[in-house]
Formats: C-alpha cells, structure tokens, sequence
C-alpha cells in the first residue's frame, strides 16, 4: 500500500521516523525504521536516512508491503525438552531463537522445532493456525519464566479466583492418567 503525506509547519523538524509513527499509529516506530532502511521510504522522490529532520514542503512517500501470511513447516531441532507429557511440553528456549514466524523470521523458530517434536502441524490453511500455537508457546514461555524467578498465581489474578491450587485440581481432577 503506497502512501503520501505533506507535513504542515505545525509538523516539521522532526525526525521522519517519529512523524510517521504519528501519521501512521497502526505501524511500529521500528518498523517504520526497517521501512527507511530497505527504501520503501522516499523523501521528494530520494531515499533518507532515518535520522532526516522532516521540512514543510517535503512530499513523503511511503509504501507498506502487504503482509505475507507465514506458513508453518515442521523442521528438525535439538530442542532443550524440560518435561513432557502426553498434554504439555517444556522447552529451554535458547536466547535469540525466534519464537514463530514473523517477517524476516520464517523458519528455524521454536514454532516449527514445536511441529516435529509435538506432533502439531500447521499447513498454514487456517491464518489462525499460527496464532494459536504462538500463543501456546509464549504463555509456556511466560509460565517457566515466572517459576524460575520463584513467582506464583495467586487468589484474584487473572483468571485464577478461588485460587491456584483449586483452579489446577478442579480443571485436571477428572483427567485420567
């Protein structure tokens, strides 16, 4: 998606990066910094760095590339598997991997190691395929990070009313092992 904008007296001299983030509030401060980076920024038709101090008469185009769905592919990984069991997997994800696909980040995420190891494969046919087992890893990620910095759910937060000990038994009670 192309856009253009003509930044009014009120609006100049300011760096361009922070003039789109408020031009445009549905895109990312940084990701309009990649923007400027890969040239999808021009600035009276010329390429700028980020660091350009927008002027009242420039003309600013921006193109937006559309958004690409990633497809997740299953892939082999030495995974660090904490536990297992046949209802949740523990993994020690190592510092820098990704963790699911994302622009620029398509494969070698814990996401597609997670597809091999776990059985769960996305053919990526549903766009909400990848959303819901990103959110299953971040929240195991957030939960293993929380027991090994020694904090705990208690009564009151979140979900958890009548607290953890009761949440855990009443919703496994009736699990059979």
């Amino acid at each position: 998606m192309k856009q253009e904008f003509y930044p009014t007296d009120m609006e100049d001299h300011v760096r361009i990066d922070k003039y789109l983030a408020e031009a445009c509030p549905d895109l990312s401060r940084s990701y309009i910094q990649k923007l400027l980076k890969s040239g999808q920024v021009l600035v009276n038709g010329q390429g700028v760095k980020v660091s350009y101090i927008v002027e009242e008469d420039d003309r600013i185009e921006l193109e937006v590339p559309e958004a690409v769905e990633p497809e997740i592919l299953a892939e082999p990984m030495d995974l660090d598997v904490l536990y297992e069991d046949e209802d949740i997997i523990l993994i020690n994800k190592p510092k820098g991997m990704v963790v699911h696909p994302a622009a620029g980040h398509y494969t070698h995420t814990l996401v597609n190691g997670l597809a091999i190891v776990s059985g769960i494969i996305c053919d990526g046919a549903k766009p909400s395929c990848a959303g819901k087992i990103a959110a299953a890893v971040d929240a195991g990620i957030m939960g293993y990070y929380m027991y090994i910095n020694g904090q705990q759910f208690k009564g009151g937060d979140g979900i958890v009313s009548k607290g953890v000990e009761n949440t855990i038994t009443t919703r496994y009670a009736t699990t059979p092992t």
